[in-house]
C-alpha cells in the first residue's frame, strides 16, 4: 500500500512544507540554547526541541486532516468557528494569560499549555471574509449599509479585541482583511472606508488611554519600539544583538550551533530566529535559501489560487497564501531592522506551538483546494453557488466552473 497516495494536491506545496520544517530543527535547538541554560542545560535544549517536533507533528495531522475536506466545506465551517474565535477573543481581553507584558494567551485547563487565539483568527477571518463577500448579491455589495455587518463589522470586532495587547497583529489583520475584500470584488471605497473607520476608532482609543492614566500598560513599549526605530534613543537591545550576528555571520556562516549571540538575544528561538540562522549558516545557505523556500511556497499558492475551479477556492487559496506571506515577511524584516520590532513568528520555524498549528491549518486550506485542481471530487458547493457571476474573477458559472475538465 502507498502511503504517499493517501496525500493529495499539490506535490510542489508538499515538499516545501516538509523542507520547512526539516530545516527548522538544527536551527531551533540551537537558538533556544540560551532558554534551555535555564530550564536544565542540554536536556532543556532536547525538550524544547520534542517540544517543536511534537507541535511539527501535531500540524502535520491538521494539514492531512483539513486537505482532506472539501474546501466549500472548510468556506462554511468558517462561520461557526469565526464565532467561537471572536469569543476566545474577548476571554483573552479580560482573563488572558499575561506573558513579557502582554494578555495575548489562555491558559488550557488542566495543562501547562497556552494558547494565542489571535493566530487562530489569522486564518479565520480571511477565510470567513472570502466566504461572505462571495455570497453577497452584486446589488448589495454596492451598498456598504447592506454589506456593513457581515464584512465590516467582523473586520473592526477583531482588530479591537487584538489590539490591547497586540497591536501589530491587529494591523496585520486589517491588512489581511482589506487585500481578501479587494481581492473578492469588494468596492475599493468602502474598503477606504473601513481603513478610515479603524483609524478614527484607534485614534479615539489613544485618546481614551491617555486620559485616563493606568488603562493600557502597552502604549509605553508602541512609542518605543516607533522612536527608537526612528532613531530617536537607543537602539532596542535585541534590534542590535540581531545585526551582530547577521554581521558575523557572513556569506558563509559561522556553522551550525556555533551561534555566540543566541545566548544573548531575547526571542532568539522565535522572534529573532532569522539571525541566529544567519549567523550559523551565513546569507547563502541560510538567509537566501529561506526566503527562495517562502518565495516557492507564495508562488505555490498564486498558482493554485489561479487555477481553482471556483471563485471561492481562488479567493481562500489567495487568503492562506497571503496570510503566510505577510507574517513571513514581517518576521524577516524586523529581524534586518527594516521595521519596527513586533511579536511575529517564523511560519513553520520559530518555536510556538499556536503559530505552527495555524500556520498548518492555512496550508490544508490550500492543499483542499490544490486537491479539487488535480481530481474534482462531487461536492456541494454552497458558497459558490450563491456567488454572483461578475465577481472580480470574471465571469464563472456555477454549474460549470472555469478550468473544471469535461466529463
Amino acid at each position: 500500500m502507498n502511503l504517499f497516495a493517501h496525500f493529495k494536491g499539490d506535490k510542489a506545496l508538499w515538499t516545501i512544507i516538509l523542507l520547512l520544517m526539516v530545516f527548522s530543527l538544527l536551527p531551533l535547538y540551537s537558538a533556544s540554547s540560551n532558554l534551555a541554560y535555564w530550564s536544565g542545560g542540554s536536556l532543556g535544549g532536547l525538550r524544547m526541541l520534542g517540544k517543536h517536533l511534537l507541535f511539527l507533528a501535531a500540524g502535520l495531522g491538521i494539514i492531512y486532516f483539513v486537505h482532506r475536506i472539501p474546501y466549500a466545506q472548510l468556506g462554511n465551517g468558517s462561520v461557526p468557528i469565526f464565532i467561537i474565535v471572536g469569543g476566545l477573543l474577548f476571554y483573552t481581553l479580560l482573563f488572558g494569560v499575561n506573558i513579557s507584558n502582554a494578555a495575548r494567551w489562555v491558559q488550557i485547563p488542566n495543562t501547562s499549555f497556552t494558547f494565542q487565539p489571535s493566530a487562530l483568527a489569522y486564518v479565520v477571518l480571511p477565510l470567513y471574509l472570502a466566504r461572505s463577500v462571495l455570497r453577497i448579491k452584486p446589488e448589495r455589495r454596492r451598498s456598504f449599509r447592506r454589506s456593513f455587518w457581515k464584512l465590516i463589522v467582523p473586520v473592526l470586532a477583531t482588530m479591537a479585541l487584538i489590539a490591547p495587547s497586540n497591536l501589530s497583529t491587529a494591523l496585520l489583520i486589517g491588512v489581511l482583511s482589506m487585500g481578501v475584500l479587494i481581492m473578492g470584488g469588494y468596492p475599493i471605497k468602502f474598503v477606504l472606508a473601513l481603513l478610515g473607520i479603524a483609524v478614527a476608532a484607534f485614534g479615539l482609543y489613544l485618546l481614551l488611554i491617555m486620559a485616563v492614566p493606568g488603562t493600557q500598560n502597552r502604549l509605553a513599549t508602541w512609542e518605543a519600539r516607533v522612536s527608537q526605530h526612528f532613531g530617536d534613543g537607543p537602539e532596542p537591545y535585541q534590534v542590535k544583538k540581531a545585526k551582530l550576528a547577521i554581521a558575523q555571520g557572513g556569506l558563509l556562516g559561522k556553522g551550525p550551533g556555533k551561534s555566540a549571540h543566541k545566548n544573548f538575544l531575547p526571542q532568539s528561538q522565535s522572534d529573532f530566529i532569522y539571525a541566529v540562522i544567519i549567523e550559523e549558516y551565513g546569507i547563502l545557505f541560510g538567509g537566501l535559501l529561506l526566503i527562495g523556500l517562502y518565495l516557492m511556497l507564495l508562488i505555490r499558492c498564486a498558482v493554485i489560487a489561479s487555477n481553482a475551479p471556483t471563485p471561492f477556492g481562488t479567493l481562500a487559496a489567495f487568503a492562506m497564501g497571503f496570510v503566510l506571506a505577510i507574517q513571513a515577511f514581517v518576521n524577516l524584516a524586523v529581524a534586518v531592522n527594516l521595521i519596527p520590532v513586533t511579536g511575529q513568528t517564523l511560519p513553520l520555524l520559530s518555536a510556538g506551538g499556536s503559530s505552527i498549528l495555524t500556520t498548518c491549518l492555512a496550508l490544508g486550506v490550500v492543499l483542499s483546494v490544490s486537491r479539487q485542481i488535480a481530481g474534482p471530487e462531487t461536492i456541494t458547493e454552497e458558497a459558490d453557488a450563491e456567488a454572483p457571476s461578475d465577481t472580480a474573477f470574471g465571469q464563472m458559472s456555477p454549474s460549470q466552473p472555469e478550468n473544471a475538465p469535461t466529463p
